[in-house]
């Protein structure tokens, strides 16, 4: 499958940079190698540093949970990578919890 460059550059454009410094850091191994430069030039464009992004990866590194099969979980309410894990529910119509799931969790969404 061939990347669409154009579609990931304005994704790149859009994306806070967290989301971006979380893609070419510790979610790096999960990423499309055509991607990475985009990503890399779009946070190069903001003003975020090689320094930046070794310390964003350096809060991040031990924190990441990692799945059963060794890839990295991303946040189950946005792209970011993963520092926690929970359980909730699937719920039928939303209300009604029917089995037992893990929640993933960013920073950003510890108490969500």
């Amino acid at each position: 499958m061939r990347l669409n460059r154009d579609r990931v550059e304005r994704w790149a454009r859009s994306a806070p940079n967290e989301v971006l410094l979380d893609r070419v850091t510790v979610l790096r191994p999960m990423m499309d190698e055509a991607a990475l430069p985009i990503l890399e030039q779009e946070l190069a464009d903001r003003g975020v540093t090689a320094e930046d992004r070794l310390q964003h990866e350096a809060r991040l590194r031990d924190r990441v949970v990692r799945l059963a099969d060794g890839t990295l979980a991303t946040c189950s309410f946005c792209p970011r990578a993963a520092t926690g894990v929970r359980w909730g529910w699937y719920r039928f119509w939303g209300l009604l919890p029917l089995l037992p799931k893990r929640i993933y969790f960013c920073p950003d969404h510890e108490t969500a």
